[in-house]
């Protein structure tokens, strides 16, 4: 499950290598540095290794990003109709405004059904890649996955996107979305809502782990449950 998934490597980073400081300790010097994605404080982690998940999307993108990046330059080479779509939406959307762009690609892939990794697989937990995605569907980090590269290929670092796994502490549910600094603003773009919001507006999403194509974070949220519900 996408829960077990995320404890797991929160409990990987806090523990740190052998000699490392313990957790508490660690909690206390993270305690002043700057707040973190929905409030947290987070810990940058080590390699992506443990996120394998993760890795195999990023594996199979390095063949689909060539096929996707080739589509976008040219129509004649989307080879089917969804990505013949895909391109349009992505080439609409381009755009020096960041909110509008990934407020187009966030209600975009929205469109989308929801289905469960069982239902789509037959497997307890399957990260999708793009093309997967809009071939079958998927759950709330196909979701995240699908407008993170589509971002990419319309220009947007990947210093400033994060795929978050988090707990909704509302409903007691995991869940993953996709955080997009924009001039200094953390947005998120989630399968929920069409609405692009900053993430100091879900007081009640708790994030667990983070992670773009080279860097992983971990995260502990103090503060008590505020904000929207749902």
């Amino acid at each position: 499950m996408l829960r077990r998934w995320a404890y797991l490597l929160v409990l990987t980073a806090l523990a740190g290598p052998v000699g490392a400081a313990s957790a508490d300790d660690r909690l206390q010097s993270a305690s002043a540095k700057p707040v973190g994605l929905f409030g947290s404080i987070e810990f940058r982690g080590g390699p992506l290794e443990p996120s394998h998940q993760w890795q195999g999307v990023l594996q199979r993108m390095d063949r689909e990003q060539r096929t996707m990046a080739a589509c976008l330059a040219d129509d004649s080479a989307c080879g089917t109709a969804t990505l013949a779509h895909w391109r349009r939406q992505l080439l609409a959307a381009a755009s020096p405004d960041r909110r509008a762009m990934v407020g187009r690609i966030n209600r975009f892939f929205n469109q989308w059904p929801y289905r469960s990794d069982t239902e789509t697989y037959a497997a307890e937990e399957h990260w999708a890649s793009p093309v997967e995605f809009m071939d079958r569907s998927g759950d709330c980090e196909d979701y995240a996955i699908a407008k993170f590269f589509a971002l990419r290929l319309l220009g947007v670092e990947n210093q400033d996107l994060r795929i978050v796994t988090l707990i909704n502490r509302a409903t007691g549910g995991a869940h993953a979305v996709l955080a997009v600094n924009s001039g200094g603003e953390t947005l998120i773009l989630d399968s929920k809502s069409d609405a692009v919001l900053p993430d100091t507006a879900y007081g009640h999403y708790a994030p667990l782990v983070s992670v773009n194509e080279t860097t992983r974070w971990s995260h502990i949220t103090l503060r008590p449950a505020n904000g929207p519900q749902g």
